[in-house]
């Protein structure tokens, strides 16, 4: 049984609203984001590591790539995924390095940040492709709190 006030219901309410019956949009959420979305997606996250592994990456870089680390944090507690490559303090370390090293425009992934990096969009792409849109869901009313 769903609530109103179950996390991330009001966000899926927003998207849905009108456009299926209570059922369908119930059937919806624990279905697996489109394969377009899951491309989409990934290839925004891979464009701004490759931005920072080149010297180009911006604080939103920088923003986008822990948002990640801490969304499949999030999806990993919620059983979609295995034991993440590495502890989120451990990336966190990564890109503060990055930050302190760097100024607006010109943050830089050391060669070990950016494997590490790379190692976690690898596992978040493969939690794009089976986590249901409910999960994400949640995860973005949690990182967003």
């Amino acid at each position: 049984m769903h609530s109103d006030h179950a996390p991330g219901r009001k966000r899926l309410t927003l998207l849905l609203r009108g456009a299926f019956s209570t059922s369908q949009k119930e059937w919806l959420e624990f279905q697996p984001l489109p394969q377009a979305t899951c491309s989409r997606l990934s290839l925004q996250h891979h464009a701004q590591l490759a931005s920072l592994y080149v010297g180009a990456g911006s604080l939103f870089s920088l923003q986008l790539i822990m948002r990640v680390a801490l969304a499949s944090a999030i999806l990993q507690e919620l059983g979609y995924g295995h034991t993440m490559p590495r502890a989120i303090e451990e990336y966190e370390a990564l890109a503060t390095q990055a930050l302190h090293n760097g100024s607006e425009g010109c943050y830089r992934l050391s060669g070990e940040a950016y494997v590490a990096f790379a190692g976690l969009l690898i596992y978040h792409d493969r939690q794009l492709c089976t986590a249901p849109l409910k999960a994400f869901s949640y995860a973005a009313d949690k990182l967003d709190r």
